[in-house]
């Protein structure tokens, strides 16, 4: 390796490296996004098919009506849920007449407060990873359904 090689790779490391750090984030980040479309989608598809299977667990819903849209900070929809009359409905698009707007800064962070052993959501809050729009009771109603089908599969 000359000399001059050896001091433009010298000079040049520190930018490389940054410049591969923050491409790293990115590609990360847009990860951590499509895990949460995707990980939403799957836990209310989870739930609905739980709720056809378990009577038990169905008890849960009957007389609940609710509307959920999860939201990311850019606006984008990652899924919505309705609850009505002991059933539960999911789309891809955002249902009207939202009860609670979930929106969370990225995806692991959903993640991480629906799937928690004991989901704080102020903790949530407070750190700005989660915020939300109507209300909190029905968003801790979707933690505790959320826990109680993990814990049929992961006691």
């Amino acid at each position: 390796m000359s000399i001059f090689s050896s001091i433009l790779h010298f000079f040049m490391r520190p930018f490389l490296h940054r410049s591969l750090k923050i491409k790293i984030a990115r590609i990360k980040k847009h990860i951590n996004d499509e895990i949460a479309d995707d990980f939403i989608q799957v836990l209310l598809g989870a739930l609905r098919l739980w709720f056809k299977l378990d009577r038990k667990f169905r008890e849960n819903i009957n007389g609940f009506s609710a509307r959920y849209v999860f939201r990311d900070v850019s606006g984008e929809v990652a899924a919505s849920a309705v609850f009505s009359n002991g059933t539960m409905c999911m789309k891809t698009t955002e249902v009207p007449n939202a009860t609670v707007t979930v929106i969370f800064d990225e995806g692991k962070s959903l993640c991480d407060f629906l799937m928690a052993p004991d989901p704080n959501i102020f903790d949530f809050i407070l750190e700005g990873k989660l915020t939300y729009r109507g209300n909190l009771n029905y968003l801790l109603k979707l933690a505790y359904l959320a826990k109680h089908l993990r814990l049929q599969f992961m006691p």
